[in-house]
């Protein structure tokens, strides 16, 4: 997993506090696929370690055929 940094609220077309997390990973709590290509998927993701108010972020996490070839 790669943390990529935050992401600006203004881009999201919902507000933060109607987000609910659909799953956890690790440290991470994932609220939707926000990208998906060959070798990543990028997900909006908040810190769950930081609290409720931390802000968003993009995580980005290999493919396990993309890190299979590293």
């Amino acid at each position: 997993m790669v943390h990529i940094g935050p992401v600006v609220n203004t881009a999201l077309k919902k507000s933060e506090s109607a987000m609910k997390a659909t799953a956890q990973m690790g440290q991470y709590e994932i609220y939707e696929i926000i990208g998906k290509g060959g070798l990543a998927t990028i997900f909006l993701a908040r810190d769950a370690t930081e609290g409720p108010q931390s802000p968003l972020l993009a995580l980005k996490c290999m493919s396990p055929q993309a890190a299979s070839q590293e």
